[in-house]
């Protein structure tokens, strides 16, 4: 199949992106309407170059923001409808008076009432509360209408910014939060405006889209509503190790698009990678095998040992469900950066490579790529003339085959 290269038009800040030449390089094998799955689908560059060029785009995220941006990647919108919903808004919270607005979720939660009164002015306060109070009713009202989800991503796009927005922050489109200022001249109202009329310039081309994607909420280790033997290519990038904690700059909108601080957490928690105590199990002997290849000697903690575990116990989880929805003989792609701890250099890719044999994923090729400097996220260790640093430039793009045969279900 002869694929079209898209001029990229992001339409929300995101940390670390994939390349769309490399999703592009690993679906020109595919026909037609063949499926490809994203499971860990980021800001949904996989599934925008499937859906525009005529594959069936599937994706899941444990990211509400990244599901909603990857929604409204994968679809044709209607900027007409937008633009009058967007005008029905501004109606809506121009007559609104303060004492009108009820948001349960930060008002019955004191965790979340610090969070905003800490991160957010009281000029900015108001018009938000407003803002995401009408948004919000008309998502309870209209679940699926894409036109409310790309006015609620609007809302998002003042708040996640690298410098002047509707919050006291900056860096947060990196994720890195830090308070600048205790004041802020910031007008939400015209903010929001402009942000909508950006999306919607930002969104005109995809009107080539041909196949409308299916995005949801999900755990790429437990991918329960795909089915055996479905999927025709896996396109994804995990996390690396101690990598991006999209949350800590995601939650500074999310708190304004119906959810709590707490409930946050849980999310955050649930993360591949993340330090809590592992849910789900896989055998310990296959982890303790797959650590003690990648990690011979190292002087670290116990703490960080048991990182590296869970981080291992989640990889192969997630191969496992690759294996069981990936068709046999059919391939899948993953984009692995390696990381440190401690200068202990940690080979994300090997420990994918040793993941993949355990479930019949066999590695086929390899292949190094520079990550542009505008495109790195992590700090290099030492230096960038280092051995070390010099590695930590680099992202592998892994290319695997399914060997295993799965009972369809």
């Amino acid at each position: 199949m002869k694929l079209k290269a898209h001029k990229q038009r992001y339409i929300h800040p995101f940390p670390a992106r994939m390349a769309p030449d490399i999703a592009l390089n690993a679906m020109k094998d595919l026909k037609a309407g063949e499926i490809v799955l994203d499971p860990m689908a980021g800001s949904g560059t996989v599934l925008h170059e499937a859906a525009m060029n005529g594959l069936t785009a599937i994706g899941y995220d444990l990211d509400p923001l990244a599901v909603l941006m990857t929604k409204i990647a994968t679809r044709k919108i209607n900027l007409n409808k937008v633009k009058k919903l967007h005008n029905e808004v501004s109606a809506c919270v121009s007559k609104l008076k303060a004492g009108d607005v009820d948001l349960p979720w930060i008002d019955d939660d004191k965790e979340t009432k610090d969070f905003i009164k800490y991160w957010f002015a009281r000029k900015q306060i108001t018009p938000l509360r407003k803002l995401a109070f009408v948004l919000h009713s008309l998502k309870v009202n209209q679940p699926r209408s894409v036109e409310v989800d790309v006015l609620r991503l609007a809302l998002s796009r003042i708040i996640i910014t690298k410098k002047i927005g509707a919050s006291l922050a900056w860096d947060i489109s990196h994720s890195r939060p830090h308070k600048m200022r205790e004041t802020n001249d910031y007008d939400v109202l015209k903010g929001f405006d402009s942000s909508v009329i950006t999306i919607l310039k930002n969104l005109e081309i995809q009107t080539d889209i041909q196949i409308t994607g299916k995005v949801s909420l999900s755990d790429a280790r437990s991918l329960k509503s795909v089915p055996s033997n479905y999927v025709d290519k896996v396109i994804t990038s995990p996390p690396y190790l101690n990598a991006i904690d999209y949350m800590r700059g995601h939650k500074f909108s999310l708190v304004w698009l119906g959810l709590s601080i707490p409930s946050l957490r849980s999310i955050r928690s649930a993360a591949v990678g993340a330090e809590r105590k592992m849910s789900q199990k896989i055998e310990a002997p296959i982890i303790a095998k797959i650590y003690n290849t990648i990690l011979k000697e190292n002087s670290l903690s116990g703490k960080q040992q048991s990182m590296i575990m869970r981080y291992i116990n989640d990889s192969l989880l997630l191969m496992q469900e690759i294996s069981r929805v990936l068709k046999t003989d059919k391939k899948a792609t993953l984009v692995v950066g390696n990381s440190t701890l401690n200068n202990c250099y940690i080979r994300n890719s090997q420990i994918f490579s040793e993941a993949g044999k355990v479930f019949g994923l066999v590695l086929k090729h390899t292949r190094k790529r520079e990550i542009p400097l505008t495109s790195r996220y992590l700090p290099v260790p030492i230096s960038n003339d280092s051995s070390l640093g010099k590695r930590m430039k680099h992202e592998m793009i892994m290319t695997f085959v399914n060997t295993k045969t799965h009972a369809k279900n």
